[in-house]
Protein backbone atom coordinates (compact mmCIF):
# COMPACT_ATOMS: atom_id res chain seq x y z
CA UNK A 1 0.00 0.00 0.00
CA UNK A 2 1.39 3.55 -0.86
CA UNK A 3 -0.09 7.15 -1.07
CA UNK A 4 0.28 6.74 -4.95
CA UNK A 5 -3.42 6.61 -6.93
CA UNK A 6 -3.70 4.81 -10.42
CA UNK A 7 -5.89 7.18 -12.59
CA UNK A 8 -8.61 5.58 -14.50
CA UNK A 9 -9.37 8.39 -16.74
CA UNK A 10 -10.62 5.92 -19.71
CA UNK A 11 -12.08 2.48 -20.89
CA UNK A 12 -10.19 0.07 -23.25
CA UNK A 13 -12.63 -0.02 -25.45
CA UNK A 14 -13.15 3.54 -27.80
CA UNK A 15 -16.80 2.46 -28.35
CA UNK A 16 -17.62 2.09 -24.81
CA UNK A 17 -15.15 5.74 -24.68
CA UNK A 18 -17.08 7.43 -27.50
CA UNK A 19 -20.58 5.99 -26.21
CA UNK A 20 -20.51 7.45 -22.18
CA UNK A 21 -18.31 10.68 -23.57
CA UNK A 22 -20.30 11.72 -26.97
CA UNK A 23 -23.53 9.93 -26.11
CA UNK A 24 -25.64 7.57 -29.11
CA UNK A 25 -25.63 10.42 -31.51
CA UNK A 26 -21.85 10.71 -31.30
CA UNK A 27 -21.44 7.05 -31.43
CA UNK A 28 -23.65 6.66 -34.55
CA UNK A 29 -21.58 9.34 -36.36
CA UNK A 30 -18.56 7.89 -35.08
CA UNK A 31 -19.89 4.68 -36.72
CA UNK A 32 -20.95 5.73 -39.16
CA UNK A 33 -17.92 7.39 -40.68
CA UNK A 34 -16.07 3.67 -40.13
CA UNK A 35 -19.45 2.35 -42.42
CA UNK A 36 -18.85 5.22 -45.03
CA UNK A 37 -15.36 4.17 -45.42
CA UNK A 38 -15.59 0.97 -45.56
CA UNK A 39 -18.63 1.23 -48.18
CA UNK A 40 -15.89 3.39 -50.31
CA UNK A 41 -12.60 0.75 -50.08
CA UNK A 42 -15.27 -2.21 -50.85
CA UNK A 43 -16.22 0.28 -54.09
CA UNK A 44 -12.60 1.10 -54.98
CA UNK A 45 -11.64 -2.67 -54.74
CA UNK A 46 -14.67 -3.98 -56.89
CA UNK A 47 -13.98 -1.03 -59.46
CA UNK A 48 -9.82 -1.60 -59.56
CA UNK A 49 -9.29 -3.58 -62.59
CA UNK A 50 -5.36 -3.78 -62.34
CA UNK A 51 -5.06 -6.48 -60.27
CA UNK A 52 -1.69 -5.34 -58.05
CA UNK A 53 -3.37 -2.29 -57.30
CA UNK A 54 -6.33 -4.34 -55.97
CA UNK A 55 -4.14 -6.18 -53.95
CA UNK A 56 -2.68 -3.19 -52.53
CA UNK A 57 -6.31 -1.88 -51.43
CA UNK A 58 -7.27 -5.21 -49.80
CA UNK A 59 -3.96 -4.64 -48.06
CA UNK A 60 -4.99 -1.44 -47.10
CA UNK A 61 -8.64 -2.50 -46.18
CA UNK A 62 -7.31 -4.99 -43.92
CA UNK A 63 -5.67 -2.64 -41.84
CA UNK A 64 -8.74 -0.50 -41.80
CA UNK A 65 -10.45 -3.43 -39.65
CA UNK A 66 -7.49 -4.35 -37.95
CA UNK A 67 -7.23 -0.74 -36.88
CA UNK A 68 -10.72 -1.02 -35.73
CA UNK A 69 -10.92 -4.44 -34.24
CA UNK A 70 -7.59 -3.39 -32.32
CA UNK A 71 -9.90 0.02 -31.05
CA UNK A 72 -11.57 -2.60 -29.11
CA UNK A 73 -9.42 -3.20 -26.31
CA UNK A 74 -7.55 0.02 -26.74
CA UNK A 75 -8.56 4.15 -27.24
CA UNK A 76 -7.54 6.58 -29.24
CA UNK A 77 -4.64 9.23 -28.46
CA UNK A 78 -3.92 12.63 -30.41
CA UNK A 79 -0.70 10.61 -32.22
CA UNK A 80 -3.05 7.90 -33.55
CA UNK A 81 -6.11 10.78 -34.40
CA UNK A 82 -3.79 11.91 -36.91
CA UNK A 83 -3.21 8.75 -38.46
CA UNK A 84 -6.65 8.44 -38.49
CA UNK A 85 -7.21 11.68 -40.65
CA UNK A 86 -5.10 11.45 -43.40
CA UNK A 87 -6.03 7.39 -43.44
CA UNK A 88 -9.54 9.06 -44.16
CA UNK A 89 -7.80 11.78 -46.70
CA UNK A 90 -5.78 9.19 -48.59
CA UNK A 91 -9.42 6.75 -49.21
CA UNK A 92 -11.26 10.32 -50.33
CA UNK A 93 -8.50 11.16 -52.35
CA UNK A 94 -8.25 7.35 -53.94
CA UNK A 95 -11.72 7.65 -54.83
CA UNK A 96 -12.27 11.06 -56.24
CA UNK A 97 -8.79 9.63 -58.23
CA UNK A 98 -10.38 6.91 -59.27
CA UNK A 99 -13.47 8.95 -61.12
CA UNK A 100 -11.18 11.06 -62.50
CA UNK A 101 -9.85 8.14 -64.34
CA UNK A 102 -13.28 7.24 -65.50
CA UNK A 103 -14.04 10.31 -67.05
CA UNK A 104 -13.39 14.40 -66.84
CA UNK A 105 -17.22 15.16 -65.87
CA UNK A 106 -17.19 16.94 -62.47
CA UNK A 107 -20.54 15.97 -60.33
CA UNK A 108 -21.03 17.14 -56.80
CA UNK A 109 -20.04 13.88 -55.23
CA UNK A 110 -15.94 14.29 -56.54
CA UNK A 111 -16.68 18.56 -55.16
CA UNK A 112 -17.80 16.93 -51.58
CA UNK A 113 -14.68 14.32 -51.93
CA UNK A 114 -12.31 17.57 -52.43
CA UNK A 115 -14.29 19.83 -49.61
CA UNK A 116 -13.39 16.78 -47.10
CA UNK A 117 -9.65 16.41 -47.96
CA UNK A 118 -9.46 20.11 -47.82
CA UNK A 119 -11.47 19.85 -44.31
CA UNK A 120 -9.38 16.69 -42.69
CA UNK A 121 -6.40 18.56 -44.09
CA UNK A 122 -7.37 21.29 -41.55
CA UNK A 123 -8.41 18.70 -39.19
CA UNK A 124 -4.79 17.37 -39.26
CA UNK A 125 -2.98 20.99 -39.16
CA UNK A 126 -4.74 21.55 -35.58
CA UNK A 127 -4.22 18.45 -34.56
CA UNK A 128 -0.32 18.67 -34.87
CA UNK A 129 -0.61 21.92 -33.51
CA UNK A 130 -2.30 20.42 -30.48
CA UNK A 131 -0.10 17.70 -29.88
CA UNK A 132 2.89 19.81 -29.85
CA UNK A 133 1.00 21.88 -26.75
CA UNK A 134 0.52 18.12 -25.05
CA UNK A 135 4.02 17.65 -25.88
CA UNK A 136 5.50 20.51 -24.09
CA UNK A 137 3.46 20.36 -21.57
CA UNK A 138 4.63 16.77 -20.84
CA UNK A 139 8.35 17.41 -21.23
CA UNK A 140 7.45 20.27 -18.40
CA UNK A 141 6.17 17.50 -15.94
CA UNK A 142 8.51 15.42 -16.25
CA UNK A 143 11.30 18.15 -16.15
CA UNK A 144 9.70 18.67 -12.82
CA UNK A 145 9.30 15.44 -11.73
CA UNK A 146 12.82 14.49 -12.52
CA UNK A 147 14.01 17.67 -10.29
CA UNK A 148 11.52 16.49 -7.51
CA UNK A 149 13.68 13.30 -7.30
CA UNK A 150 17.08 15.07 -7.26
CA UNK A 151 15.59 17.58 -4.94
CA UNK A 152 16.48 20.79 -7.10
CA UNK A 153 14.20 23.17 -5.36
CA UNK A 154 14.41 25.77 -7.52
CA UNK A 155 14.16 24.12 -10.71
CA UNK A 156 11.19 21.93 -9.64
CA UNK A 157 9.47 25.45 -8.81
CA UNK A 158 10.49 26.61 -12.64
CA UNK A 159 9.11 23.64 -14.43
CA UNK A 160 5.75 23.07 -11.74
CA UNK A 161 5.15 26.67 -12.43
CA UNK A 162 5.68 26.24 -16.37
CA UNK A 163 3.60 22.84 -15.93
CA UNK A 164 0.36 24.72 -14.47
CA UNK A 165 -0.07 28.02 -16.61
CA UNK A 166 0.06 25.58 -19.66
CA UNK A 167 -3.11 25.41 -21.15
CA UNK A 168 -3.62 21.81 -22.32
CA UNK A 169 -6.59 19.97 -22.14
CA UNK A 170 -5.27 17.84 -19.38
CA UNK A 171 -4.03 19.93 -16.97
CA UNK A 172 -6.03 18.44 -14.39
CA UNK A 173 -3.84 15.60 -14.58
CA UNK A 174 -0.93 17.97 -15.05
CA UNK A 175 -1.80 19.16 -11.80
CA UNK A 176 -2.40 15.75 -10.10
CA UNK A 177 1.18 14.63 -11.21
CA UNK A 178 2.43 18.00 -9.76
CA UNK A 179 0.43 17.18 -6.35
CA UNK A 180 2.22 13.64 -5.82
CA UNK A 181 5.66 15.37 -6.40
CA UNK A 182 5.15 17.93 -3.84
CA UNK A 183 3.80 15.05 -1.59
CA UNK A 184 6.77 13.06 -2.20
CA UNK A 185 9.31 16.50 -1.13
CA UNK A 186 7.24 16.60 1.67
CA UNK A 187 8.00 12.78 2.74
CA UNK A 188 11.84 13.63 2.19
CA UNK A 189 11.71 16.91 3.98
CA UNK A 190 12.84 19.33 1.19
CA UNK A 191 9.24 21.07 1.22
CA UNK A 192 9.06 24.69 2.53
CA UNK A 193 7.04 27.52 2.64
CA UNK A 194 8.27 29.06 -0.50
CA UNK A 195 7.67 26.27 -2.95
CA UNK A 196 4.27 25.79 -1.57
CA UNK A 197 3.20 29.67 -2.12
CA UNK A 198 4.64 29.40 -5.62
CA UNK A 199 3.17 26.61 -6.80
CA UNK A 200 0.26 25.50 -4.75
CA UNK A 201 -2.56 28.36 -5.33
CA UNK A 202 -2.09 27.42 -9.29
CA UNK A 203 -2.63 23.68 -8.68
CA UNK A 204 -5.71 24.41 -6.39
CA UNK A 205 -7.04 26.17 -9.48
CA UNK A 206 -6.42 23.92 -11.81
CA UNK A 207 -8.36 21.36 -9.87
CA UNK A 208 -11.00 23.27 -8.37
CA UNK A 209 -12.06 24.12 -11.98
CA UNK A 210 -12.32 20.37 -12.76
CA UNK A 211 -14.26 20.01 -9.67
CA UNK A 212 -16.55 22.18 -10.23
CA UNK A 213 -17.65 20.63 -13.46
CA UNK A 214 -17.42 16.86 -11.81
CA UNK A 215 -17.68 17.16 -7.91
CA UNK A 216 -17.71 13.63 -7.77
CA UNK A 217 -14.38 12.71 -8.73
CA UNK A 218 -12.81 11.00 -6.36
CA UNK A 219 -9.80 12.11 -7.46
CA UNK A 220 -10.01 15.37 -7.56
CA UNK A 221 -10.90 15.87 -4.16
CA UNK A 222 -8.37 13.77 -3.08
CA UNK A 223 -5.67 15.64 -4.28
CA UNK A 224 -7.31 19.19 -3.40
CA UNK A 225 -7.38 17.94 0.43
CA UNK A 226 -4.00 16.95 -0.08
CA UNK A 227 -3.31 20.99 -1.36
CA UNK A 228 -5.31 22.97 0.86
CA UNK A 229 -3.51 20.88 3.78
CA UNK A 230 0.04 21.87 2.63
CA UNK A 231 -1.14 24.89 2.48
CA UNK A 232 -2.36 24.72 5.94
CA UNK A 233 0.87 23.72 7.13
CA UNK A 234 2.89 25.61 5.66
CA UNK A 235 0.89 29.33 4.42
CA UNK A 236 -2.25 29.36 6.73
CA UNK A 237 -3.98 27.36 9.01
CA UNK A 238 -7.66 28.56 8.11
CA UNK A 239 -7.08 26.47 4.91
CA UNK A 240 -7.37 23.61 6.87
CA UNK A 241 -11.08 23.31 6.84
CA UNK A 242 -11.01 23.32 3.12
CA UNK A 243 -8.56 20.61 3.57
CA UNK A 244 -11.38 18.32 5.83
CA UNK A 245 -14.19 19.26 3.49
CA UNK A 246 -12.31 17.99 0.43
CA UNK A 247 -10.95 14.89 1.97
CA UNK A 248 -14.66 14.40 3.33
CA UNK A 249 -16.12 14.66 0.23
CA UNK A 250 -13.45 12.08 -1.66
CA UNK A 251 -13.94 9.36 1.45
CA UNK A 252 -18.03 9.61 0.37
CA UNK A 253 -17.53 8.76 -3.05
CA UNK A 254 -14.90 5.94 -1.78
CA UNK A 255 -15.40 4.76 1.52
CA UNK A 256 -12.68 1.89 0.46
CA UNK A 257 -9.47 4.18 0.26
CA UNK A 258 -7.37 3.77 3.63
CA UNK A 259 -5.96 6.75 2.28
CA UNK A 260 -8.34 9.22 3.04
CA UNK A 261 -9.39 8.24 6.63
CA UNK A 262 -5.06 8.55 7.12
CA UNK A 263 -4.83 11.90 5.59
CA UNK A 264 -7.84 12.85 7.53
CA UNK A 265 -6.29 11.50 10.57
CA UNK A 266 -2.96 13.76 9.47
CA UNK A 267 -4.97 16.68 9.62
CA UNK A 268 -6.57 16.38 12.57
CA UNK A 269 -2.95 15.96 14.36
CA UNK A 270 -1.28 19.18 12.37
CA UNK A 271 -4.48 20.98 13.87
CA UNK A 272 -3.62 19.33 17.70
CA UNK A 273 -6.69 17.38 17.20
CA UNK A 274 -4.69 14.18 18.43
CA UNK A 275 -8.01 12.33 20.08
CA UNK A 276 -9.79 12.70 16.93
CA UNK A 277 -6.78 12.05 14.64
CA UNK A 278 -6.58 8.70 16.97
CA UNK A 279 -10.05 8.26 16.58
CA UNK A 280 -10.72 8.22 12.92
CA UNK A 281 -6.97 5.96 12.58
CA UNK A 282 -8.31 3.01 14.83
CA UNK A 283 -11.90 3.00 13.09
CA UNK A 284 -9.34 2.54 10.12
CA UNK A 285 -7.07 0.24 11.81
CA UNK A 286 -10.45 -2.09 13.10
CA UNK A 287 -11.44 -1.91 9.89
CA UNK A 288 -9.05 -3.67 7.87
CA UNK A 289 -5.71 -5.06 10.30
CA UNK A 290 -4.24 -6.59 7.70
CA UNK A 291 -2.76 -3.18 6.36
CA UNK A 292 0.87 -2.17 8.50
CA UNK A 293 0.55 1.36 7.09
CA UNK A 294 -2.31 2.45 9.24
CA UNK A 295 -0.61 0.69 12.56
CA UNK A 296 2.59 2.61 11.79
CA UNK A 297 0.80 5.92 11.98
CA UNK A 298 -1.58 5.05 14.63
CA UNK A 299 1.34 4.07 17.06
CA UNK A 300 3.16 7.57 16.20
CA UNK A 301 -0.20 9.35 17.40
CA UNK A 302 -0.56 7.48 20.70
CA UNK A 303 3.39 8.29 21.18
CA UNK A 304 2.54 12.07 20.34
CA UNK A 305 -0.49 11.51 22.97
CA UNK A 306 1.83 10.03 25.86
CA UNK A 307 0.56 6.90 25.67
CA UNK A 308 3.37 5.51 25.19
CA UNK A 309 2.50 1.52 26.01
CA UNK A 310 -0.59 0.98 23.30
CA UNK A 311 1.52 3.24 20.60
CA UNK A 312 4.46 0.69 20.61
CA UNK A 313 1.84 -2.10 20.13
CA UNK A 314 0.87 -0.33 17.28
CA UNK A 315 4.06 0.50 16.07
CA UNK A 316 5.73 -2.25 16.34
CA UNK A 317 2.34 -4.06 13.68
CA UNK A 318 3.41 -1.78 11.39
CA UNK A 319 7.29 -2.30 11.23
CA UNK A 320 6.95 -4.37 8.31
CA UNK A 321 5.88 -1.20 6.32
CA UNK A 322 8.05 1.77 8.03
CA UNK A 323 11.20 -0.45 8.15
CA UNK A 324 11.38 -1.23 4.04
CA UNK A 325 10.75 2.29 3.36
CA UNK A 326 13.27 4.31 2.35
CA UNK A 327 11.57 7.71 3.20
CA UNK A 328 11.23 6.68 6.48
Amino acid sequence: FSFAETIWDQPHNYVLEMLSSRGIVGLGLYVSIIILTLILLIRLIRREDNSSKKIAIIFLASGFVGYIVQLMFSFETSNSWQLWFVFIAFILWLESSSKNEEGSKIDVSRVFSYFIILLVSFGVVFSVYHNYKLISSSYFTTTAYTNAVLKNKEEWVNYAQKTISYEVPILWEQAVFLSRNMSDLDARGALNKEMVSRVAPQIVIALEDSNKNYPNVYLYNLWLGHMYTFMGEYLDSTYYELAEERLFDAWAVNKDRQIVPMLIGKLYFLQGKVDESIKILQELVDKDPKYQEPHWLLGLTLVSADRPEEGIIELEKGQGWALTTAQN
